[in-house]
């Protein structure tokens, strides 16, 4: 493996100077912005995917205050539509991407949720639409028709951008050094026992201020309930995944249950098949007070279906996730700036 991505690295090197060449038209002005005219926070990386931006934002939303009137604009990665939509009752998640539907499950109608590929159009809707005090920008880092008032990155803690290469040697989508149009980093995913040294350690590698720099820590809620019969006194979970990374969830249930995981890639649109072969997995996997357990992602890919009814024969919860971080009250006071 080691060699493929040697023979790979003048495809890295090609591409990382492409989007080097792109960085510095923006820089220059040859190449034009729109500046987002109201306050406005993009969140994003430098990497493909599993960095934790779904979980960032919500943390935002629910850091904020009640009476701000806040947008969250997706790209809608995944869904089978096009161009502007605001989200409301009757879409789901194959209509609007996975992500803005959970959002919208979760947060509307205290939020509003649209999904647009081209962000400086769908943000002209959205400032059509109404008031708005406050616009997040899921995925919007390398997207640079729009500048958002505030750019946050994030960095998965295992994996960090300053380790890492441009695509396809690594997961970089752009060389290293675009860091330096983060005006916050956050290193995510980080474990428990982080230490100071640890912490010094990133910190001086990212090339960032240190009162820039902030950690985060995944936060498991409880298990909730959403098909089929209830369980008491669950001894084990099948886990059911569609996302980048289940392996922190994993670790985390098998703290509580007997775990085994059944892996399907990013993004998954659930086929009546898979639910098949999920339930006769969940037959024979264990025995005793037994669940599936799938994340918040996966469970607004699941609800609606046509196959609603043959889920229904066996116990399905999800797992909320939320992020704890190191220093929350100074992040907050740096957000809170920007509206």
């Amino acid at each position: 493996m080691i060699y493929l991505k040697y023979l790979l690295f003048p495809f890295s090197l090609c591409y990382g100077l492409v989007m080097d060449l792109r960085n510095k038209l923006y820089d220059s002005g040859v190449k034009k912005s729109y500046a987002i005219p109201v306050p406005s926070i993009c969140v994003g990386n430098l990497s493909l995917g599993g960095t934790g931006k779904t979980p960032m934002v919500c943390h935002l939303v629910d850091s904020l205050e009640e009476d701000l009137q806040i947008q969250i604009l997706s790209r809608g990665y995944g869904r089978k539509t096009r161009g502007y939509l605001q989200l409301k009752d009757g879409h789901r998640a194959e209509d609007v991407g996975d992500e803005p539907f959970m959002y919208f499950n979760r947060f509307a109608p205290k939020i509003g949720v649209h999904v647009c590929e081209e962000r400086k159009f769908g943000v002209e809707q959205i400032l059509d639409s109404g008031k708005t005090d406050l616009i997040i920008l899921d995925d919007a880092f390398q997207h640079r028709k729009v500048k958002a008032g505030l750019n946050l990155v994030l960095s998965e803690y295992a994996k960090p951008f300053f380790r890492d290469y441009v695509v396809p040697t690594g997961r970089l989508r752009e060389f290293r050094k675009g860091i330096r149009r983060a005006d916050l980093l956050v290193f995510s995913k980080c474990p428990e026992e982080l230490t100071s040294q640890d912490k010094e350690h990133y910190i001086r590698k990212s090339g960032i201020e240190a009162e820039k720099v902030f950690f985060s820590r995944i936060r498991y809620g409880d298990l909730i309930h959403f098909s089929g019969p209830q369980v008491e006194g669950v001894t084990a979970a099948l886990l059911v995944s569609g996302i980048a990374d289940p392996g922190p969830l994993e670790a985390e249930l098998s703290k509580q249950f007997m775990v085994v995981t059944m892996s399907f890639r990013d993004h998954h649109d659930f086929s009546l098949p898979d639910i098949e072969r999920i339930l006769k997995k969940f037959d024979t996997f264990a025995s005793g007070a037994k669940v599936i357990v799938t994340t918040e992602k996966d469970f607004v890919r699941l609800i609606g279906k046509e196959f609603s009814e043959v889920m229904s024969k066996v116990p399905w919860y999800y797992q909320r996730m939320d992020i704890e971080l190191d220093r929350p009250k100074q992040f907050l006071e740096i957000i809170k700036h920007v509206c």
